[in-house]
């Protein structure tokens, strides 16, 4: 037991650093309400940071099962609503999510640095814990992601915010269960106690 105690504490200082990636707050995407008409309806608003640019970027949005693939409009703010003669059917919601779709190498500047852009951002919007349905006034933040490593020193283009560290749900649930593997395994050797 004692031999695989600096390996487990190796893995559980070295993963996290594994499970993270650089993103890059640009906004936010909020859920107001239904309307009389049973509709309800969603308002993204964009600020990216000084010198980033969204007008190369595809986008889209995820409404339960329903897509929309769209060009940012030239305003900060718009409006996604629900319903008959829409791109989307009535709710109640339980899951919506934006997407920016990049092309392969695309990168931004921030803070003096070239980063490249992952090939798709996703960022969600779900029920608060013990809610089904997604609750009017509810928001989430709307980020492009960055590949870690993937920067390169810049000479111009100074922009105001830091890259935020975002867990990676997909890392953190292989971590999660090779930790559940690696302890049930020692559990269950033969003279451990």
């Amino acid at each position: 037991m004692r031999r695989l105690g600096l390996p487990i504490l190796l893995a559980l200082l070295f993963f996290p650093t594994l499970a993270k990636a650089d993103s890059i707050v640009i906004g936010q995407l909020g859920y107001l309400g239904v309307a009389p008409n049973g509709s309800s309806i969603f308002k993204v608003s964009l600020a990216p940071p000084a010198g980033i640019s969204l007008t190369n970027l595809g986008s889209a949005i995820f409404i339960g099962d329903d897509k929309f693939v769209f060009s940012v409009p030239s305003g900060n703010e718009f409006l996604f609503i629900t319903g008959p003669d829409t791109a989307f059917s009535n709710c109640p919601c339980v899951d919506v999510h934006f997407d920016f779709i990049a092309n392969h190498g695309a990168t931004v500047m921030l803070q003096g640095q070239t980063l490249t852009l992952k090939r798709r951002s996703h960022s969600f919007l779900r029920p608060l814990d013990g809610a089904k349905f997604l609750t009017p006034g509810q928001s989430s933040t709307i980020f492009l992601s960055t590949i870690p490593g993937k920067d390169r020193k810049a000479t111009t283009g100074f922009a105001t915010t830091t890259p935020t560290p975002v867990p990676e749900p997909g890392t953190l649930a292989f971590l999660g269960t090779s930790l559940f593997t690696l302890v049930g395994a020692l559990r269950r050797r033969p003279g451990s106690a």
